[in-house]
């Protein structure tokens, strides 16, 4: 008797160790899934949120590009003088800096694309308040050689021409085979100390005959 109760206890012992072990298996694994789960669950909705984003930033540059486009459409009534016709403060508030791809770019043809491009100036604006936590600059470039970039860290004062080879940079580079809007990898952009790691969205925009003109991104 002692032998068969004995046995019976371990044979219970043996049964209820093996359920514990059954149990902790069982909820480890359903912890485990539910955890999966509320992961992806967080990274699916972290990732709606960065593409509806992105979506605004594609759009964004889009418009700007048609803006420009139909700038060239009207070409026939801009003049350059329409530069010295906007108020001062118009510029120092959304931080205006002209580039040059190279010091052979002609007056006549910085005055002449500049034009185009003063009429951007209260869409940069709105877009870099809106979104300043986001977008460090905007910045359009023509394949002329000319760039006017919107960017307070390039706010120095300065109302003479920087030199930045944006024709080789790959952001402008890739806008002669797009149509549309487009995204770069992380990559580092600028000129000089201002040189930074960044992802760029871009659209390239047209002349009046539909030829390739240049590139706004931000």
């Amino acid at each position: 008797m002692l032998f068969i109760s004995v046995l019976a206890m371990q044979s219970v012992g043996l049964v209820a160790v093996v359920s514990m072990l059954y149990l902790r298996k069982q909820s480890t694994k359903a912890l485990t899934s539910q955890t999966t789960q509320n992961l992806l669950n967080i990274a699916q909705d972290k990732a709606a949120v960065v593409n509806t984003e992105f979506n605004l930033y594609s759009a964004l540059v889009s418009l700007l590009a048609d803006t420009i486009h139909a700038g060239y459409l009207r070409e026939d009534t801009v003049s350059p003088s329409l530069v010295q016709q906007l108020p001062a403060s118009t510029a120092a508030d959304t931080f205006l800096h002209v580039l040059l791809a190279r010091d052979s770019v002609s007056l006549a043809t910085i005055q002449h694309e500049k034009s185009f491009f003063r009429g951007l100036q209260p869409l940069f604006s709105s877009a870099m308040q809106e979104h300043s936590t986001v977008i460090s600059a905007i910045y359009a470039a023509t394949k002329n050689g000319l760039m006017l970039s919107y960017d307070s860290q390039l706010h120095d004062g300065n109302t003479q021409p920087d030199y930045y080879d944006f024709l080789h940079e790959e952001w402008f580079a890739q806008g002669m085979r797009h149509t549309d809007a487009y995204f770069t990898g992380l990559h580092i952009t600028g000129v000089g100390r201002y040189r930074r790691m960044s992802i760029t969205c871009a659209a390239p925009f047209f002349d009046a005959q539909n030829a390739f003109a240049g590139v706004v991104a931000m």
